[in-house]
């Protein structure tokens, strides 16, 4: 009888535990709600969440979430709209700040059944328009992505002159970039 009651109790704290963990993701709506539950799927244009496992799931578009975390990836999403895009889609943002970095992820099949990626990254200064500052596409102009950063970090004279005199423009090289003006900008 004992054994039952101790395989009973360790059930319960099984199931409370696995549902607490599964319930760490949450979206935050255009009205400042945070739903946490579980993310069940998402991509550019959807968030399916549900509250709890016996819930029902419930679609969410970019135009009524802001943004949703991934507990398990421990990965950040936010509605935005880069420049030359027609509208609002979720991307990865991997820096947060005074100036936010998004990472968008584009696979395909090319010629003869190849597969392809190409990563875009865009950033934005406060709730300003994500702006392409950097991608692995052989397409688009460097010079002008360059610029693009340039003008993000420009107001801060000492990261500007630092950033012109590393004359490096790999994506590490952006990210820490951003890292320092962030790190300024909070003092």
């Amino acid at each position: 009888m004992a054994l039952k009651k101790m395989l009973l109790v360790f059930s319960i704290v099984s199931c409370s535990i696995a549902t607490v963990y599964a319930q760490k993701d949450y979206v935050v709506t255009t009205q400042k709600d945070t739903l946490w539950g579980k993310i069940n799927d998402y991509n550019l244009n959807k968030v399916k969440y549900r509250q709890t496992d016996s819930s029902d799931k419930v679609k969410y578009s970019p135009l009524e979430v802001d943004a949703f975390h991934l507990e398990k990836k421990q990965e950040d999403y936010q509605a935005v709209q880069p420049s030359k895009w027609d509208k609002k889609v979720f991307l990865l943002r991997i820096e947060f700040g005074k100036i936010s970095l998004f990472e968008y992820v584009n696979s395909f099949s090319g010629y003869k059944g190849a597969s392809h990626t190409i990563v875009t990254w865009y950033a934005s200064k406060g709730n300003g328009i994500p702006i392409e500052v950097k991608s692995n596409n052989l397409i688009g102009s460097r010079k002008d992505r360059k610029d693009a950063f340039y003008s993000l970090i420009e107001d801060n004279k000492t990261i500007a002159e630092r950033y012109l005199a590393a004359d490096k423009f790999s994506f590490d090289q952006v990210r820490e970039v951003i890292k320092q003006y962030n790190t300024e900008a909070g003092k």
